[in-house]
């Protein structure tokens, strides 16, 4: 299926790609967009539910753009479960994405 959404929808692909690149690249927080993990709920909205986000991260994640990580800390310096995060090529990516910011 994820072949089939590359070649028939690629503007659809991009579109969700830069959304979730996007949201990592500039929220990075104090310690910057590649050192800074977000856990799925930081990703959904009105039209991206946690299981979309999900797939969309695992496939990013797939592709190198992105890395899993477990044992994330919350504000209070819990750990707080797992998230993603940017990678050095996924940050060279949302510069392709987004050349105009």
């Amino acid at each position: 299926m994820a072949e089939q959404m590359d070649s028939t929808y690629p503007a659809v692909k991009a579109f969700l790609d830069r959304h979730i690149i996007q949201q990592m690249a500039e929220s990075g927080g104090s310690f910057g967009p590649l050192e800074t993990c977000w856990g799925l709920s930081w990703f959904t909205n009105d039209w991206i539910t946690k299981d979309m986000a999900r797939a969309l991260l695992r496939d990013l994640t797939d592709r190198g753009f992105c890395y899993f990580s477990r044992g994330l800390f919350n504000e209070d310096g819990q750990v707080a479960g797992a998230g993603y995060g940017l990678t050095k090529k996924g940050l060279e990516y949302y510069d392709q994405l987004c050349p105009d910011i």
